[in-house]
């Protein structure tokens, strides 16, 4: 399947049926099981859903602009370029600060009319 834009593709995330399990109980009672291959969605995680409702809420409502990611600079050279990848500035905050110095300077960023902390 072809999709126009990265966001079309959040959501539509593949199933995939699992007929080999070990318990035949299972299976005997014509029970389906189906798993979800997250790791297929665009960021890699279930997170992208709840992340892109929350991008989508902020912009109907005209309060964000291009977005700006703070992350510790200790986060993986992979999860920064996917980041950059879909048009995210990044800010990169002391390592030793971990995720809760970022939040906190995402906070006072906010607070002084910077940007909006979506939660």
């Amino acid at each position: 399947m072809t999709y126009r834009t990265i966001d079309a593709v959040i959501g539509n995330t593949s199933l995939v049926e699992l007929v080999r399990l070990p318990d035949e109980t299972i299976r005997a009672r014509n029970n389906v099981i189906l798993g979800k291959l997250e790791g297929n969605s665009p960021a890699g995680s279930v997170k992208d859903r709840a992340a892109l409702s929350m991008i989508r809420w902020a912009e109907r409502r005209a309060r964000i602009r291009p977005v700006v990611l703070l992350m510790p600079e200790d986060v993986s050279e992979k999860r920064r370029r996917s980041m950059a990848a879909y048009g995210a500035e990044i800010i990169l905050t002391p390592a030793k600060g971990g995720m809760e110095c970022a939040r906190d300077m995402a906070a006072q960023m906010e607070q002084e009319g910077g940007g909006i902390v979506l939660d």
